[in-house]
């Protein structure tokens, strides 16, 4: 793995339904989280990666912290900086059993906050467990997204804000409570 700098001037430090990026560009797009670690997420993580010619694909950590909870547990970091041009078994062999020490503590199975991004900064994309939700950004238009999308294979669901909200994150919330995050969402996304 390379040594790297996570760009975490992307994200705002918040968490859904709040905004956790730094600038709007383009559409939001969401997919199930637990889409996030396997090979279909390689296969659309690296495909935008190599449409904006960046070599690295990071992902870190953010819940449990990717430097206090891993080095404290494991002295080692839970950030990870991919060459775009790897294999999808690499991606899932990390999320999956990273730590060796222990991998009931991989970031698949105890990350509740995860960042994925790409070394050009045109990408983003943010997952949180408790939702079931990821939301991806990039800097192409709607449009533009959905044409490059459709061209991919293997690759994970994506929905609109709407879709998102009525068919993955309604099961997640009591009824009360997801009126006001479907609220709000649509607030800051829509």
């Amino acid at each position: 793995m390379q040594k790297f700098k996570f760009p975490t001037e992307m994200l705002t430090g918040g968490r859904l339904p709040d905004q956790v990026f730094t600038d709007k560009k383009g559409g939001y797009f969401f997919f199930e989280f637990p889409w996030s670690f396997g090979e279909e997420a390689w296969n659309f993580f690296s495909s935008i990666s190599k449409f904006y010619g960046e070599e690295y694909i990071f992902v870190r950590c953010i819940d449990p912290d990717y430097y206090t909870y891993y080095m404290k547990n494991f002295g080692l970091k839970a950030e990870f900086c991919f060459p775009c041009h790897g294999t999808p078994e690499e991606y899932t062999e990390t999320m999956f059993k990273f730590p060796e020490k222990n991998c009931a503590d991989a970031v698949g199975y105890r990350g509740d906050v995860i960042a994925w991004g790409g070394s050009s900064g045109e990408w983003v994309c943010w997952g949180e467990r408790f939702t079931g939700l990821c939301i991806f950004q990039c800097s192409l238009s709607e449009d533009e997204f959905l044409a490059f999308y459709s061209k991919l294979s293997g690759v994970f669901p994506i929905h609109t804000l709407d879709e998102a909200l009525d068919g993955l994150v309604s099961i997640e919330f009591a009824p009360d409570e997801y009126v006001l995050f479907q609220d709000r969402m649509r607030e800051v996304y829509g």
